[in-house]
């Protein structure tokens, strides 16, 4: 038997692992990316370690297997058999990340998100970097290395995900500094600001769209939820200080001229690639739901590309029926729903844990109404948010008093009521 301070030592160690897992969780410019095969080893050693699964996460658990074995089923429908299980396999993995994460959180809550915030802010901060300066050409060849068609993209291959990667940290680092970081505030104002002119500069629709839903129900939560008026206050004072420093650094962004003639592009709500005669996203969309009420099994990963000019539905719920059939696709999207519905009971039950989960779930939420409009299944920090939401609410709602409504969530002191297990 192990020594309590070998105990110790060896819990050290693993949360020493998961914060460098995050903190090299925006490197993703090749395949397997340097998080892929180091989760599967960190997410081995702490099983093999101890880490149990509780029976909390049976459900998220269930859900991915079945999205995954009528995923394996419709695989078969297609001449691209071969694609489509690669596919399948991939989500398995990102299916054992969920379950690894939800598990690592919900042992001890408090102490797993500090660390993964620290270490994913930090991934965060080094793509955002490598973005600024890859747009800004600060360095050779780092234009054509860290940018898509003049859009940053840091350390990832499409800035339509490196926008939304960044948002999670975003509101991570507002939080902090709304609980008064103290010594810390400059550096989590310093991330806050830098994940914003990232987004920005990923000239990403979606992640702004993202970004002002996440950051809308972020503060809606944090006000329903507030225990004192100082609190509001607190939340008000420094909404307005950002955005107003946010609309300094943004006018000094749009004085350059490129950036100012892609802004006029990209704000408009409807680009010609969404319309393109036979091929628009739109289109695309109609399609896939025909294809999938005459398709119950549904048509494999890339079954749909081979009958369809634009590629992809771009939208991660019409493409769950595509590639898990009815019954997958249904689970996929309960999934969905299920997590953000424990997702905002954790965050309105009063516990010490309330801020992590207000910015779990509103990043969540604003992520998966970005699933509207683009293919998020394969996307990592998705299955990220997901077991992180399990794990803390499981964690929540097994050791902390609900409350019965909002009002009275905001009257009772954060640190809630626990339940003697």
């Amino acid at each position: 038997m192990p020594s309590h301070a070998g105990r110790r030592a060896g819990t050290r160690l693993g949360y020493a692992a998961v914060w460098a897992l995050l903190a090299i969780s925006g490197i993703v410019m090749i395949e397997p990316a340097p998080f892929d095969l180091t989760l599967i080893l960190v997410a081995a050693l702490m099983f093999l370690a101890g880490l149990r699964i509780p029976a909390w996460c049976v459900t998220p658990t269930a859900l991915l297997i079945l999205f995954l074995g009528f995923g394996a089923i419709a695989a078969t429908q297609t001449p691209e058999l071969a694609d489509s299980l690669r596919h399948v396999a991939i989500t398995a993995y990102l299916a054992v990340a969920t379950l690894f994460f939800s598990c690592f959180v919900y042992r001890n809550p408090e102490r797993a998100l500090k660390v993964m915030f620290s270490g994913y802010a930090i991934a965060a901060v080094i793509a955002v970097i490598a973005g600024i300066i890859g747009y800004f050409s600060l360095l050779p060849g780092a234009f054509d290395l860290f940018t898509e068609n003049s859009r940053a993209r840091g350390t990832f291959k499409d800035p339509n995900v490196f926008g939304p990667f960044v948002i999670a940290p975003a509101l991570y680092a507002f939080h902090r500094l709304v609980e008064g970081a103290g010594k810390a505030a400059p550096y989590w104002a310093m991330v806050f600001l830098l994940t914003t002119v990232g987004i920005l500069l990923s000239f990403s629709r979606g992640a702004w769209g993202h970004y002002v839903v996440s950051f809308a129900v972020c503060l809606f939560l944090l006000f329903a939820t507030g225990t004192s008026a100082r609190l509001r206050l607190r939340v008000t004072a420094l909404t307005v200080i950002l955005v107003l420093l946010g609309g300094v650094a943004l006018a000094g962004i749009i004085s350059l001229q490129p950036v100012a003639d892609l802004l006029s592009v990209r704000f408009q709500l409807v680009q010609d690639y969404d319309v393109a005669g036979g091929a628009g996203r739109f289109e695309g969309q109609v399609f896939a739901l025909k294809r999938i009420l005459h398709n119950p099994l549904g048509l494999g990963a890339y079954g749909f590309a081979s009958l369809w000019p634009g590629g992809a539905p771009h939208n991660v719920y019409l493409y769950a029926f595509l590639i898990g059939g009815w019954i997958g696709g249904l689970a996929f999207v309960q999934l969905v729903v299920l997590t953000a519905v424990v997702g905002l009971a954790a965050a309105v039950r009063p516990s010490p844990l309330r801020g992590p989960a207000i910015i779990l779930v509103s990043t969540f939420l604003g992520l998966i109404a970005l699933g509207l409009v683009i293919d998020i299944d394969h996307w990592r920090h998705f299955y990220l948010l997901v077991g992180a939401i399990w794990g803390l609410a499981g964690h929540i709602m097994r050791f902390y008093a609900p409350a019965r409504s909002l009002r009275s969530a905001a009257r009772k002191p954060t640190s809630g009521a626990p339940i003697r297990p």
